[in-house]
């Protein structure tokens, strides 16, 4: 309590010291009920930000509801944060930290009023942006008292404590690029991202993941929606993506050169002869130039259903009626088609067979020359395929390592190996070597069809996928996990952001040494040769 007979300086918003003078006594008993406001104090110059961590410890607490999510108790609004929660219900009175160096613009005991306090800190990042994380539902402690109004807080400082809130006590976390002075609401009627808010958990990851000195860039992609396309690489090595009705071109060094909306949608680009070609719904072909130009066009009269996959130099689409059919871009027409080929999601090409997974998780394998079908199979979506160098296709499933032979029949391997734990992958490696992830150790095999090493790598998450790239495996995952793996057992790991296991996975290499990876919304780009074998 502040003593009447002194006059004082306050603390925060509630909080104050003796000083002298009996009209600032006065004055600082009537700020004392006030929010901080950063016109009002002096503020510290805080640096850049160099470290990012979370507010809470992510692997003990657990997330009960989502960015974005619409909230019946708030007449189906979106959530504008992440709400963090003890599994047990013991939250209340856990610390929360500062997730980096930041100068508070905000620190209210009642803030949200019996929901509690709320501080707010802006942080200026390594690229000159401004982003302000929010921190409610939060209480002073002796031990966690709210920061000083103005002062320059640093990554992992406690800054207040949850509080007792309903239904449970709980953090709520947002992150903004605008709007640093005032709590909100928690909610609102737009989705967040319209409002100046983003998601929290893909900001810090992806944060964290561009602060390491092996990552080049992590730009965050609105292509979370719509068909999954991959992106078509330029010769300058920049990346022209497809959203549905918009594309946009991203520059080598990750940064948006220009965004196209399209007047109907497009479902794959396609390079030929140095030129960039748009295949929309509606069978129309059109070439669009490096700055993202509409130029001429041709019409296939064939509806599309999705991307294509490349046969004998063709591009070859998912008809929207059913079947398959070959465009010769040169020729500007059709030159063949497979009608009996049901819509595919994925392709493998062998030397004598294709294989194609559907919609419903049958695989399809066909003879390449005629398109005929030899087989189908049920093998659901957590099935992996590889071509080998002999133009062999094997599968790696929860039954095990398969041979697919010209004729389409299955064939188990002539050596065991381990079954794959939830999601497995497979690859080719160096001279015909067989790489396999089972789910927690990277795998080589050699000719002979004994295993010549293997390495755990832990803690990967959602739907893998492994390559063999300049003496080293390369594993990503849906769920963000990024890691280089030697065949003498050094390990290189980051984290980006990921989301769930439809999330659409694409890696290039491109000739300026940088590991391009796309997941879901997240593009990464990788020192490969730093990351591959210096790791840090």
């Amino acid at each position: 309590m502040c003593n009447s007979n002194l006059s004082i300086t306050c603390r925060g918003a509630a909080r104050c010291a003796p000083t002298t003078g009996a009209m600032l006594s006065l004055l600082c008993l009537f700020v004392m009920f006030l929010p901080f406001n950063s016109t009002t104090h002096a503020q510290t110059v805080c640096p850049d930000v160099d470290v990012v961590t979370t507010p809470v410890d992510t692997s003990a607490f657990m997330l009960v509801q989502d960015y974005g999510a619409r909230s019946p108790r708030h007449d189906g609004r979106y959530h504008t944060g992440e709400d963090w929660a003890l599994p047990d219900a013991t939250a209340y009175g856990q610390p929360v930290r500062a997730i980096a160096t930041g100068t508070v613009t905000y620190a209210y005991g009642q803030g949200w009023g019996r929901d509690g306090g709320v501080v707010i800190l802006e942080h200026t990042m390594p690229d000159d942006s401004i982003v302000y994380s929010v921190y409610g539902h939060l209480i002073e402690t002796d031990a966690t008292p709210f920061p000083i109004g103005g002062a320059c807080v640093q990554a992992g400082d406690a800054i207040g404590s949850i509080g007792g809130v309903r239904p449970t006590a709980h953090l709520h976390f947002e992150i903004r690029v605008s709007n640093g002075r005032t709590p909100g609401q928690g909610y609102t009627w737009d989705y967040p991202d319209a409002d100046g808010y983003r998601r929290p958990s893909k900001f810090l990851l992806n944060w964290q993941a561009r602060l390491n000195r092996t990552v080049s860039f992590v730009s965050n992609l609105r292509v979370e929606s719509g068909y999954h396309a991959p992106p078509l690489p330029l010769s300058d090595n920049s990346l022209i993506f497809l959203n549905n009705t918009e594309m946009f071109r991203i520059l080598p060094d990750g940064r948006q050169f220009w965004r196209k909306g399209l007047d109907r949608p497009a479902v794959a680009l396609t390079g030929f002869q140095g030129q960039s070609y748009l295949h929309y719904v509606d069978g129309i072909v059109q070439n669009i130039s490096a700055e993202g130009d509409l130029l001429d066009s041709w019409q296939t009269f064939t509806e599309v259903a999705g991307a294509p996959f490349t046969l004998d130099g063709n591009p070859v689409f998912p008809a929207a009626t059913g079947g398959l059919f070959a465009l010769d871009m040169r020729l500007q027409q059709i030159v063949w088609e497979a009608a009996s080929i049901p819509l595919f999601t994925e392709a493998w090409v062998g030397l004598q067979t294709v294989a194609v997974r559907t919609h419903n998780g049958e695989l399809v394998t066909f003879a390449r020359n005629s398109g005929d079908i030899l087989d189908m199979a049920q093998v659901g979506q957590h099935t992996d395929f590889t071509v080998m160098p002999d133009g062999t296709l094997w599968a790696y499933s929860s039954g095990g390592l398969w041979q697919v032979l010209a004729d389409g029949v299955w064939t188990p391997a002539r050596f065991e190996v381990p079954l794959p734990v939830a999601s497995g992958a497979v690859a080719t490696g160096e001279g015909g070597d067989l790489l396999l992830f089972d789910g927690t150790h990277v795998r080589s095999y050699g000719s002979n069809d004994v295993e010549q090493w293997a390495y755990e790598v832990p803690d990967i998450t959602g739907r893998a996928q492994l390559v063999w790239i300049d003496g080293r495996a390369l594993l990503y995952s849906t769920g963000g996990d990024i890691v280089s793996v030697s065949p003498l057992g050094k390990l290189c790991r980051v984290q980006v952001w990921g989301g769930d296991e439809s999330a659409y996975l694409w890696h290039d290499l491109g000739t300026d040494g940088i590991m391009r990876l796309q997941i879901g919304g997240s593009l990464a780009g990788l020192r490969w040769e730093r990351f591959s074998r210096e790791c840090a």
